[in-house]
């Protein structure tokens, strides 16, 4: 009965803790499919579904970076709030970047009939890599017609159903009118980050009587 109990206690922890990861292990698991379908594909000796996909790709690549660059430049209707493994993902968007680009330039050199793979490889992994310095953070926020959708949290909430956010260094927790909350983690914010969270929610709430706290340490 004991083990039982110990066992129920260490599953329920387990879920706990993948619910508040939920966000990075998604994005972990559509890296791992993205290699997995390179690793398919170089495979595949049929070159018209090899330059359909990798054209899918570079299209991918170059609307993730334009949004990037729109964002920069304030063009954009959310927040984006940095978490703990934002580094993580940049470091591996400019390794995975390189590694495609270097790849590509040995192909090219050594292999006439692969060249055009390789200048594909080349311009991919160009694309990838600036993806990388150009690289946001992953916790986004986003506000619309009071109804506020927050990195970490699996449903919408109504900004007037809240009295009060109280933003920390790694937390965001949003306090309901029945005094039940509910924690957003994993984030990595400093006092600019709060300042700024502060002020576009305060930008994008409509008629709602809110609390803001600043808890950063």
């Amino acid at each position: 009965m004991h083990q039982f109990i110990w066992g129920l206690q260490f599953f329920t922890h387990v879920i706990n803790q993948m619910r508040k990861y939920r966000e990075d292990i998604k994005l972990i698991i559509r890296v791992l499919i993205y290699g997995a379908i390179y690793f398919i594909i170089s495979k595949i000796d049929n070159p018209s579904f090899i330059y359909f996909t990798l054209a899918l790709w570079i299209i991918y690549g170059l609307k993730t970076l334009y949004h990037k660059i729109q964002y920069r430049k304030g063009y954009a209707d959310y927040i984006l709030i940095p978490t703990r493994n934002d580094d993580f993902f940049r470091i591996a968007s400019l390794t995975l970047g390189a590694i495609i680009f270097f790849i590509s330039i040995y192909i090219l050199i050594i292999t006439s009939p692969l060249m055009n793979y390789a200048v594909i490889g080349i311009f991919l992994g160009l694309l990838i890599f600036f993806n990388g310095i150009l690289d946001l953070p992953k916790g986004k926020m986003h506000i619309k017609e009071n109804i506020l959708k927050l990195y970490g949290l699996k449903d919408p909430i109504d900004i007037k159903h809240l009295t009060k956010i109280k933003i920390a260094n790694a937390s965001i927790l949003l306090l309901h009118n029945n005094e039940g909350s509910i924690q957003a983690v994993n984030f990595n914010i400093n006092q600019v980050n709060a300042e700024l969270i502060n002020k576009y929610i305060f930008d994008n709430m409509v008629n709602a009587e809110l609390v803001v706290v600043n808890d950063i340490k």
